[in-house]
């Protein structure tokens, strides 16, 4: 087992992020973010949070650069905007003149 495979199957079991130069895709030699859900026949599926989706890796071209997160998965921040609500049509009139011009 490589270095990089250990790295990534304690990962898997720990739920700890990895920091990865992926040598292959659209943008190879790009470092990205990983959290490692299964390994299988060489492949790593795995959520990368440089482009926020789940996408699979081939381990033989993985090269796991650092574990600066330490077992925790970086800083997430939720959306916690609401969409603003209104009581009327007067009510959304009134705070949103702005958007509507002044007419």
């Amino acid at each position: 087992m490589s270095t990089s495979e250990e790295q990534i199957s304690m990962a898997i079991d720990t739920g700890e992020v990895l920091r990865i130069q992926y040598h292959g895709g659209s943008q190879p030699g790009a470092i990205r973010e990983i959290a490692p859900k299964s390994l299988k026949n060489g492949k790593v599926r795995a959520y990368c949070y440089s482009s926020e989706s789940t996408k699979s890796f081939l381990l033989n071209k993985i090269e796991v650069v650092s574990n600066e997160h330490e077992g925790k998965e970086p800083e997430w921040k939720p959306v916690t905007d609401k969409p603003p609500s209104y009581q009327s049509l007067q009510d959304f009139v009134d705070k949103e003149q702005d958007l509507l011009g002044n007419q």
